[in-house]
């Protein structure tokens, strides 16, 4: 990974010791009733020498009173995933399976670039460093790609492998917590906690900053470093 420019287990270790769209809704207005009533005019007066009273007229019955309005649903953001013949595999998939956060990151400029470089690098463990994972966008449709996109989105990349910068620290945890690693590999959390602690000046700056020890999977990368890889606490 390329965060192994430091020893970002130690940091990790050192933290550990320290802790010991717009919805929119329509209701039609109730509907005012329209009230009729007619009374029947009073009989003609009849001619002279004969006397008529005509009975009254019977008083008028109709009355409408117009139903409620039918309630308007309420609005919500279109969520399209159109498959385009020039999609990638990974861009396939993460439409498919994740299309609501694919929808949402590339609404969002930093984290389409995040996407795109995932997409196309031969590892794409290099983009974590230009990733904002912290932002929600982003961890979010990492978090649901490295989940069930990992053979198309992932498929380049290689946790474990070592890379020229790895210190010794981190050359023990990829042989000795290789599945921890890969676990960290695949959660926005831990990268982005060691994103934190790669440039932070104190580590335990991180603790509720970008780490958080209640991740799972920076928690199992802390503990398999602190039992196998003493060097890490040099």
């Amino acid at each position: 990974m390329s965060t192994s420019n430091t020893s970002w287990v130690f940091a990790l270790a050192v933290l550990a010791s320290a802790a010991c769209s717009d919805d929119e809704s329509t209701s039609g207005g109730g509907g005012s009733g329209a009230s009729t009533s007619t009374s029947g005019g009073g009989g003609s007066t009849g001619t002279a020498g004969a006397t008529s009273t005509g009975g009254g007229g019977a008083g008028g019955t109709a009355s409408t009173t117009g139903g409620g309005g039918v309630g308007g649903e309420g609005g919500s953001i279109m969520v399209t995933c159109t498959t385009d013949p020039a999609d990638s595999a990974c861009i396939a998939c993460a439409k498919d399976t994740c299309c609501e956060e694919t929808t949402a990151c590339l609404e969002d400029a930093s984290c389409a670039a995040c996407v795109a470089c995932i997409d196309t690098a031969a590892d794409p463990t290099t983009c974590l460093d230009s990733c904002d994972l912290n932002a929600p966008v982003t961890a979010a449709v990492y978090n649901c790609t490295t989940a069930n996109c990992q053979a198309d989105c992932f498929a380049g990349a290689d946790a474990c492998a070592p890379v020229a910068s790895d210190d010794a620290c981190t050359t023990c945890a990829k042989d000795s917590c290789c599945d921890a690693v890969t676990a960290c590999q695949a959660s926005a959390q831990c990268i982005a906690c060691l994103q934190c602690v790669g440039m932070a000046a104190t580590p335990t700056d991180c603790l509720g900053n970008g780490c958080s020890l209640s991740d799972s999977a920076t928690t199992q990368l802390l503990g398999c470093a602190q039992q196998s890889c003493p060097v890490c606490l040099n």
